[in-house]
């Protein structure tokens, strides 16, 4: 069972690693120290599997395989320091008293690759010169070498190292959790929480391993032990996880709903800005124009272009939307507008559902006397609020009429009053 939950840590964490490593090549200190924790971490608990035993017992080196995940687990540790301490960089920077929270992880960020250098060079040497490695393997690393003094070395400064990064980390998320909201608040909570779970086990472990190394323990008391130490891992690894998914899975969620709105904007954006060229920063392409498929070719090119990100792709969609609206204000009959709600109302639409469809209808109808000379905007009645959020709810259902709005029932507005021609 145990051997299973460490298949599916792997997975989770080279996951987390893959999915990173496009960013991390790219990004800067902190991208790469998390892509660098998540690699780390993921190798070592790999280790702890049945098939990463059995690959490094192929060298012929006894225990090797111990001696590997416990530095890769020092790295991925000093990584993830490093990431956390370079999320507070810039403000450190920035400020000329930085908090206290970020001076003490900058300190122990400095002093961090020289004491895990240090560790590591100690662990490394009471492995090869001080535990007895000659005598059957055992399922448990501390279990065979039980009794030993260099049992407490080795595995006393893992663990110690270890509890003070971890619980480092866990005193820096913890902090800034309080004063997050949202996904991040919910991403930070659950990295505390698992750092927490990992600070107690390394303590356990710490306290266990010296009174292992001076008087073995018997065989109950060392299974109640791996049992309630490796639940606390597990534990402390699946809050991890959890947490750093949570901003990312959220980030994720926003991107999609920007590109989903931005894409059901399109339509409406296309036809206002094609007859008015000088208003767009980008216009519409027009690839392949009126052969099939070239709506959905076009739109693709248009919404997933590089150009610009999601984000400030949709603002600029209601931006040039708006002011192509004015545009059409200058140039459509005079009561166009009245027509086009009582042509809604005629078609069962009541209240704010009437008025979204015959603003529909008016913007149709307003397209076809797009080359009438210009003169005083006429009215356009449309409640859009005063934040950006409010306009784009309106545009969107407006942009939803417009696409399920009939050209000719719109022009029909024209042909039906002659006024307005």
């Amino acid at each position: 069972m145990s051997d299973l939950i460490g298949y599916a840590v792997v997975v989770a964490l080279l996951l987390q690693a893959a999915w990173r490593a496009p960013t991390a090549f790219r990004g800067q200190v902190r991208e790469r120290s998390l892509w660098g924790t998540f690699t780390a971490l993921g190798a070592a608990w790999f280790l702890r599997t049945s098939a990463g035993h059995w690959l490094v017992e192929q060298t012929g080196v006894n225990e090797l395989a111990y001696l590997l995940k416990h530095l890769l687990t020092i790295a991925g540790l000093c990584a993830l320091l490093r990431y956390v301490t370079a999320i507070d960089a810039a403000q450190a920077a920035a400020s000329t008293a930085p908090s206290r929270r970020v001076k003490i992880t900058s300190k122990a960020q400095r002093w961090a690759p020289a004491g895990a250098l240090l560790a590591g060079a100690l662990m490394s040497a009471t492995f090869l010169f001080a535990l007895d490695r000659s005598g059957p393997e055992k399922a448990h690393f501390m279990e065979r070498h039980a009794g030993e003094g260099g049992l407490a070395v080795y595995m006393g400064l893992f663990y110690l190292f270890s509890g003070l990064i971890i619980g480092l980390c866990g005193y820096q998320w913890g902090s800034k959790a309080r004063d997050a909201r949202g996904a991040l608040r919910v991403g930070l909570g659950l990295m505390g929480a698992g750092m927490a779970a990992g600070t107690l086990y390394s303590f356990i472990r710490l306290v266990y391993t010296f009174i292992n190394a001076a008087v073995p323990v018997p065989a109950d008391t060392a299974a109640l032990q791996e049992t309630i130490t490796d639940s606390l891992l597990y534990l402390c690894f699946l809050l991890w996880t959890l947490g750093a998914i949570a901003p990312a899975a959220q980030a994720v969620s926003t991107r999609y709903r920007t590109i989903a709105h931005t894409i059901r904007l399109h339509r409406l954006w296309a036809d206002l800005t094609l007859v008015n060229p000088d208003l767009v920063a980008y216009p519409p392409s027009r690839l392949l124009a009126g052969r099939p498929g070239a709506t959905l070719l076009n739109t693709a090119r248009d919404v997933l272009s590089r150009q610009m990100s999601p984000a400030f792709r949709l603002g600029r969609y209601i931006t040039e939307i708006r002011d192509a609206i004015l545009e059409l204000r200058r140039r459509a009959p005079e009561h166009l507008y009245a027509s086009a709600l009582q042509a809604a109302e005629r078609a069962g639409h009541q209240g704010q559902d009437a008025e979204t469809v015959a603003q529909a209808y008016w913007l149709r109808a307003a397209l076809a006397r797009i080359d009438r000379p210009p003169h005083q905007p006429v009215d356009f009645p449309a409640d859009i609020g005063e934040r950006l959020d409010d306009e784009r709810a309106w545009l969107l259902k407006v942009a939803a009429a417009y696409r399920a709005t009939p050209r000719a029932t719109a022009l029909s507005l024209l042909s039906d009053a002659p006024q307005l021609a």
